[in-house]
């Protein structure tokens, strides 16, 4: 008898034990990988834009991930390990495509059947895997289904262009430290400042009020000596600083808020500018794919 509970328990674990992994187990390279997720759970309408315009928030979320090393003093990027794509896009990408689904003062739980992780498995104690999202907050107005996923798609082209073309920081040691994988981040910061998403938005207007733009977040994560994860979240800034200055080591699972809008909108067309205040709520985790027994 006592076998048999002991086996029903050990099936009881094992099930348990899949349903933690299921979401990332299809991307989990070998047994003692390393897992960072992004997780976006849910929104907060505050002020709601034009409450007589019946619009609805979507984000567009674009993962990223490459890995950094050191040619001498210079950081540089791996060759072949950039890969951008995008986890949340278009109209409805909340989870809800009703006109007017929020209330001011409620939140939007986004329904854990929809995309909602940017989550990449890297390898494990390996410093130099730089892993993100960029956040871009739309709320539907005047763009077509058609439109807003072209959108989506030329916003995952401007975070890719700016991490290719993004200028690191010169090193002042032949290793990668911890303190080296901190300027990773502000020069991500630094070339995400430069997005001209506004510009993009007034090109692809093809009706007189296209959905309006709440501003694009950085949320980046870096691995560092000693299976250390530092993270970084907010405004992308050119300010090295500040950015700096935010940088924390995660240490367990860590909530953050993203306030809409954010950054400066002038560059975007007036009719195209987000004026109310969302909140978007989400956790970032770091995790290990242990060896079977």
């Amino acid at each position: 008898m006592a076998f048999l509970n002991a086996s029903r328990w050990t099936v009881v674990a094992a099930l348990a034990g899949l349903a933690w992994f299921t979401p990332v187990f299809a991307q989990a390279q070998a047994p003692g990988s390393r897992g960072i997720t992004i997780d976006f759970k849910s929104v907060k309408c505050g002020d709601e834009d034009d409450p007589l315009s019946h619009d609805e928030p979507y984000l567009i979320v674009t993962k990223f991930r490459f890995k950094m090393e050191l040619a001498g003093t210079s950081p540089r990027m791996v060759p072949g390990t950039l890969r951008v794509e995008n986890v949340m896009t278009g109209h409805g990408s909340l989870g809800n495509k009703r006109d007017s689904f929020t209330r001011e003062r409620r939140t939007w739980n986004i329904p854990r059947t929809v995309p909602h992780l940017a989550q990449e498995v890297v390898p494990p104690n390996e410093k130099g895997w730089v892993v993100g999202a960029a956040v871009t907050y739309m709320e539907k107005d005047g763009f077509s289904a058609a439109n807003a996923r072209f959108l989506s798609s030329k916003v995952r082209d401007l975070v890719q262009g700016s991490i290719t073309t993004m200028s690191f920081t010169e090193a002042d040691t032949r290793r990668l430290t911890d303190q080296m994988m901190k300027k990773v981040t502000s020069d991500l910061s630094r070339s995400f400042k430069k997005l001209h998403i506004g510009g993009m938005i007034r090109g692809i207007a093809s009706a007189v009020d296209p959905d309006d733009y709440g501003g694009t977040a950085l949320i980046v994560t870096v691995t560092g000596d000693s299976g250390k994860v530092f993270y970084s979240v907010g405004m992308p800034s050119d300010n090295v600083a500040s950015v700096l200055a935010g940088v924390r080591e995660i240490s367990g699972p860590t909530a953050f808020s993203l306030r809409f809008p954010m950054g400066d909108l002038s560059k975007v067309p007036s009719n195209a500018r987000f004026q109310g205040r969302s909140t978007v709520n989400g956790e970032i985790r770091i995790w290990r794919l242990e060896a079977p027994f």
